[in-house]
C-alpha cells in the first residue's frame, strides 16, 4: 500500500493545484501497482517549494 502525502501544496499557484494533485495521484497509482507485492506500507511524500521562478519537488 502506498500512502500519498502532499506537503506545501499551497506553494503551487491555485489554478494549477488540481492538475498537480491529479498527476500525483496518477503517479501514486503507478507505484501502488509496482509495489503491490511488497509487505510493508510505504509513504510517498511530495514536498513542494517555490522560490523565485523555480518550483522544486522533493520526494
Amino acid at each position: 500500500m502506498i500512502n500519498l502525502k502532499l506537503k506545501n501544496l499551497k506553494e503551487v499557484e491555485e489554478n494549477f493545484r488540481n492538475e498537480v494533485e491529479q498527476v500525483c495521484e496518477e503517479k501514486s497509482e503507478y507505484f501502488r501497482e509496482l509495489f503491490k507485492k511488497y509487505d510493508k506500507d510505504l509513504t510517498l511524500e511530495l514536498i513542494f517549494d517555490h522560490s523565485s521562478a523555480t518550483y522544486k519537488v522533493s520526494a
